[in-house]
């Protein structure tokens, strides 16, 4: 069971950081994923509007309309369980992309690991995401 260590983790998050782990798991229980993938959590860190992700990405140069589009599509393409209700748990490419977002916390030396440290994990830590977000202009 790879993914019971981040949950018990999660105190180490930033109430921001850990409102992204919940609405990415109602998200993937929306569309009957049991998984949530890094997909969900980028997916979310980007539809949210109170956070700093958007801006972030914006002041990149990143076109967010267009990495939502395609950040959806691959969402959509994940492996749907009929009566995935409850029960979502984070994949293991979620647990390494949380876990290296700790990381870079500790590297920051921050106390608490943050929504842009997870969008920093998302670029380095799964391959099909963090090519999505270079297309769209993030370098």
């Amino acid at each position: 069971m790879g993914h019971s260590k981040i949950i018990m983790n999660l105190n180490q998050f930033t109430i921001k950081a850990q409102e992204i782990i919940q609405e990415s798991s109602e998200l993937a229980k929306s569309l009957n994923h049991q998984a949530i993938e890094p997909g969900h959590l980028l997916q979310t860190l980007i539809s949210s509007e109170d956070n700093v992700v958007p801006f972030l990405l914006k002041k990149s140069g990143v076109s967010i309309a267009s990495l939502r589009k395609k950040i959806e599509e691959q969402v959509e393409s994940y492996p749907k369980v009929s009566g995935a209700s409850g029960g979502q748990y984070l994949s293991n490419d979620s647990v390494k992309m949380l876990d290296k977002a700790n990381q870079e916390a500790g590297k920051m030396k921050d106390e608490f690991v943050s929504i842009e440290h997870i969008l920093l994990a998302a670029a380095e830590s799964d391959a099909k995401i963090a090519q999505l977000m270079m297309d769209a202009g993030l370098d």
